[in-house]
């Protein structure tokens, strides 16, 4: 009796989305935009099976825990996602990766996105395209002109006076892509 007193709370009911929700008379704290499984990767290492195991992530996993700790400024955490995505295997596809770096703001996911996308071997697809955006298009295909251009070079043997011969990085908008330079 004294136990589901305890759970029991006064209530009223809201609509929302065309959904009744019982609420309690204390205020609503609504997270929009996160993700279930982004919430579950960050609770999993204080609800687990085994409290003595490592949780592990696969990719999908810790692109969600890095959107979340993003957003709450969990920067330890967010280190630790950034670092989980790029050692996760498989790793995860890289046009969602450049989604991903691109909300979190992180230059070093934008660059590795990137240069696998300017690197492979079939162009990107419409629909590819436009979940990355223009700027991030027009970026990958930047980078894919300078490795084709760099690449042609190379077997031609041809040697500019300035050339230099490795791709660097420019600030463009808040991120690095890679370029080219040529001088004479």
């Amino acid at each position: 009796m004294v136990l589901r007193d305890m759970l029991e709370a006064p209530g009223s009911v809201i609509r929302q989305e065309e959904e009744l929700i019982e609420v309690s008379e204390k205020p609503l704290f609504i997270m929009s935009g996160d993700s279930v499984r982004g919430w579950e990767c960050v609770l999993a290492p204080f609800y687990r099976d085994d409290p003595f195991s490592a949780v592990k992530y696969n990719a999908e996993e810790w692109a969600a825990l890095l959107v979340v700790a993003n957003k709450y400024l969990m920067a330890g955490m967010e280190a630790d996602a950034i670092k989980g995505l790029k050692q996760a295997r498989p790793p995860l596809d890289m046009v969602q990766l450049m989604i991903i770096a691109q909300k979190v703001q992180s230059d070093e996911l934008y660059q590795l996105a990137l240069q696998s996308l300017a690197q492979r071997d079939q162009m990107l697809s419409l629909e590819e395209a436009q979940r990355i955006g223009l700027k991030a298009f027009h970026d990958v295909v930047t980078t894919e002109h300078v490795y084709f251009v760099r690449t042609r070079r190379e077997m031609l043997g041809v040697h500019q006076p300035g050339y230099v011969g490795s791709p660097t990085r420019i600030k463009k908008n808040g991120f690095a892509w890679g370029a080219m330079i040529d001088s004479d």
